[in-house]
């Protein structure tokens, strides 16, 4: 199980999320942080304790230790990497996780690729998952399959977990019917890409 105090993790988080915030916002930002590391916490320790609840579950993790049923969201360097997620200036962006990241997972958000220690990663049973071709702006109607849902932008607009081709590599990152492609965090960026995949349950 990790363990992570609620105030080393604001202190992380300001460290790098801070700089030309008001008092206030950084309030309201470390208050949105704590709600959700405190709902991961309770997904996490429901899990361990009650076993899963369905295909797929997001359990808290830190550092580069990958839970032996983490879910593969691609490959980079011929070495697997992982679907994980966190929260980032009001909310929770899907992302990457690998023992070869600089703290354990990476997530984009406004165009920048964004180094965590504490995310949730996605663990399950890819036998009852699928992963379907789209392109541009996502459609749920035309999947034909019911997409896993992977966070959510500021407003709380669905972000679903994409996987896209880049650069000899497939990378997982977000799509939305709000963004036009799938955003993959690689190489300190985010790169939009138009063609992509989207996890469902199958």
């Amino acid at each position: 199980m990790v363990v992570v105090t609620l105030a080393a993790l604001g202190a992380a988080y300001l460290a790098y999320h801070g700089h030309g915030k008001s008092e206030e916002q950084k309030k309201a930002d470390l208050e949105g942080l704590h709600k959700w590391f405190l709902a991961a916490q309770a997904r996490t320790e429901e899990f361990y304790r009650d076993g899963p609840r369905g295909p797929v579950a997001w359990v808290v993790n830190q550092g580069h230790v990958m839970p032996e049923d983490a879910i593969q969201g691609g490959e980079e360097h011929g070495k697997p990497v992982y679907i994980a997620r966190a929260y980032c200036d009001g909310g929770v962006m899907v992302g990457k996780a690998s023992p070869h990241t600089k703290k354990g997972a990476v997530i984009g958000y406004k165009h920048n690729e964004i180094n965590v220690e504490t995310y949730e990663i996605l663990v399950g049973d890819m036998d009852q998952l699928i992963w379907v071709e789209t392109s541009g702006r996502l459609n749920i109607d035309s999947l034909e399959h019911k997409p896993v849902e992977g966070g959510y932008e500021p407003d709380l607009t669905p972000i679903y977990i994409a996987q896209a081709h880049h650069h000899m590599g497939t990378h997982p990152g977000k799509a939305s019917s709000v963004l036009d492609g799938a955003f993959i965090p690689h190489d300190g960026s985010e790169k939009k890409v138009k063609d992509y995949r989207v996890l469902c349950y199958a």
